[in-house]
């Protein structure tokens, strides 16, 4: 895994380091690493993931053989995750996480294609954080609104948060 991290690292570092992103790389790299699914390796960009257990279950009963649990889907190319996003938002299920930093559709409009695209994603992440901590301050809790501004979810994420900054600052 450490390998694995510190190419993520060097591989967003160089991918974007001609662009503008005010938050170091491990930021957004812990972010990633709080935003993966278990079963996929950081920074894994072909997942859905269903905010609603319903809605979950709905689909997982149409298309079951995608699921990798009770709530993500794998949709394995951009092409196939264009396709069942189109049909998710169609059937106006659009609570939806998506791509490697699991950003939320319903809260954060983009074009279907920059939910599964690294630098689309990787800059969305970034102003967002940024919008986030220009009202909240540069700490720990205003980044964890990343994925949520309720008190014990934030305190989760944010602890998360802080585990993932350990093992990076362990590299």
């Amino acid at each position: 895994m450490q390998t694995k991290l510190v190419l993520l690292i060097s591989l967003l570092s160089n991918i974007y380091s001609q662009d503008i992103c005010i938050f170091d790389d491990k930021i957004l790299t812990i972010i990633l690493m709080n935003e993966r699914h278990p079963k996929k390796e950081i920074g894994y960009k072909y997942l859905i993931s269903f905010n609603n257990k319903v809605e979950a279950e709905k689909v997982r009963d149409v298309i079951p053989k995608y699921f990798i649990d009770k709530r993500t889907i794998d949709c394995e190319n951009l092409d196939k995750c264009k396709i069942i996003v189109e049909n998710l938002w169609g059937n106006n299920i659009v609570n939806l996480d998506l791509g490697a930093f699991q950003i939320n559709s319903y809260f954060h409009k983009l074009p279907i294609i920059d939910y599964f695209q690294y630098h689309s994603s990787y800059y969305f992440a970034c102003d967002y954080v940024k919008s986030i901590t220009d009202k909240k301050g540069y700490t720990w809790e205003a980044i964890a609104s990343y994925h949520s501004q309720t008190p014990i979810y934030n305190e989760k994420y944010k602890f998360k948060l802080m585990k993932n900054l350990k093992i990076l600052d362990q590299l």
